[in-house]
Order: structure tokens, then C-alpha cells, then sequence
């Protein structure tokens, strides 16, 4: 919910205008924000955001990795051992 708001906020800045034609306008011309849960991209006219992979154990918490979101016909880069998180 903050992202989509900071989206639109960056929105209204871009079309320095609060006006929904205007905002749609600069929300198609967005291709990347950097939001606090990551960069989303919206170059294909649907959202595509990375999702940060977490190792939780009685050891704590370890960041695994990061699943790239999809591109059609490509399979997603993982980092490293997000395969042993997952099993």
C-alpha cells in the first residue's frame, strides 16, 4: 500500500497535476519506481516487482536471495542457494 501510494504521488509529480487524465498519462510513462519493497516495473503495462527471499530459522533471519519477476519466455534469476531455502 505505501508503494502504490509513493507510485502515485511520483505520478502526480511527473504530470505536475492532480487531474486522473493526467495521472493515468504519467502512470503509463512510469517504467521503473523504486519503492521500499523494491523496484517495480511496469515497461510490459503490468506491474512486475522482484519478491526478497528470507531464511528464517531458530538461528535467525538471513537474507537468500531475490526471485526476479517473470519476463515472458525467460525463467526467473534466483541468488544464490534460494534452492536449499526452498526445500
Amino acid at each position: 500500500m505505501y508503494d502504490a501510494f509513493g507510485l502515485l504521488f511520483h505520478a502526480a509529480g511527473q504530470a505536475q497535476s492532480m487531474d486522473p487524465q493526467a495521472l493515468a498519462a504519467a502512470l503509463m510513462e512510469t517504467r521503473e519506481y523504486a519503492g521500499v519493497a523494491g523496484l517495480g516495473r511496469y515497461d510490459s503495462g503490468t506491474p512486475e516487482r522482484d519478491a526478497q527471499i528470507l531464511e528464517i530459522t531458530h538461528k535467525g533471519i538471513r537474507f537468500a536471495g531475490t526471485l526476479r519477476s517473470g519476463v515472458p519466455g525467460r525463467a526467473p534469476d534466483v541468488g544464490p542457494k534460494l534452492g536449499e531455502v526452498l526445500r
